[in-house]
């Protein structure tokens, strides 16, 4: 296979260095800012708002709470963790069928990716 071909096949992780950027990790090796007060936003967000059972949560405060220490010092923001299952949802939604006709049977074909 070519390499032109196999690099087509592969995700695009850009955005993944744009979140690098917004949890300063690239300034983790600075002891001090270099200006007081909260710092700019590496790029743009767009607000939205998410109504999320208990259940849901309790997942994304532990999921947010696993990133932020596999991360630290840099932040983590629960925008961040949306961001990040938003794309891993797109990436597996290939696996989407053109018609189902529950809930179950959507979560069957992005868990089992088969399509």
């Amino acid at each position: 296979m070519s390499d032109t071909k196999s690099r087509s096949n592969k995700p695009s992780t850009t955005w993944a260095e744009l979140y690098d950027l917004e949890s300063r990790l690239a300034a983790k090796a600075k002891a001090k800012q270099e200006r007081r007060g909260h710092p700019n936003s590496a790029f743009i967000r767009r607000r939205k708002t998410v109504t999320l059972t208990d259940e849901e949560l309790s997942y994304l405060d532990q999921i947010s709470f696993q990133i932020r220490e596999a991360l630290r010092p840099g932040t983590v923001t629960q925008s961040q963790v949306y961001g990040l299952a938003v794309r891993l949802l797109k990436e597996r939604s290939r696996f989407l069928p053109e018609h189902a006709d529950s809930w179950g049977e959507i979560v069957r074909a992005l868990m089992e990716g088969k399509g």
